[in-house]
């Protein structure tokens, strides 16, 4: 993932998810970039649990304040009130990824879960957003295979973003 940024969706099997999530989750963490993991689906505490280790990546949790979790008291960690709030987790992301003196990394986890709260017009906009207007961040989606949406959404950022199986 060096050079040029990298605009990449990894497709799971839904078998596979944790297994595959963990297995790139310990990949990045390693990289010489400051992670900027959107947790659409996970607490938090349940990200921190996925990529393990000692670099902690910076975690915006979109679920906690929407189920009344206990929100940890963690710098590192910013809340979102759901997953619906499309223009507040974007703009999350662009506070963060700012002001990094360094490579940012924004992993997105997941689509599907984006999918369950907002339109596809949203997502793809939101999606055109991380891929155009973060200049050389990489970005990473994850979605997992299959479903109607998961089609119209790729065909819709196809220009902007290259789909891998992982």
């Amino acid at each position: 993932m060096n050079g040029n940024s990298l605009k990449v969706v990894k497709e799971f099997s839904k078998d596979e998810y944790n297994e595959k999530l963990s297995k790139l989750a310990r990949e990045i963490i390693n990289e010489d970039k400051q992670v900027v993991w959107v947790s659409t689906s996970r607490l938090a505490s349940d990200v921190k649990k996925i990529v393990g280790g000692i670099k902690q990546p910076f975690i915006i949790d979109t679920v906690s304040m929407m189920f009344n979790a206990p929100k940890e008291e963690d710098e590192r960690v910013s809340f979102v009130s759901s997953p619906a709030m499309i223009d507040e987790i974007n703009d999350r992301v662009a506070e963060v990824v700012k002001n990094n003196k360094g490579d940012s990394l924004v992993v997105v986890d997941s689509l599907n879960s984006l999918l369950m709260y907002n339109s596809l017009n949203r997502i793809t906009k939101l999606m055109r957003s991380f891929a155009v207007g973060f200049g050389n961040t990489d970005v990473i989606c994850i979605v997992v295979k299959g479903g109607e949406m998961i089609e119209r959404l790729k065909e819709a950022i196809k220009d902007v973003f290259v789909f891998e199986e992982a």
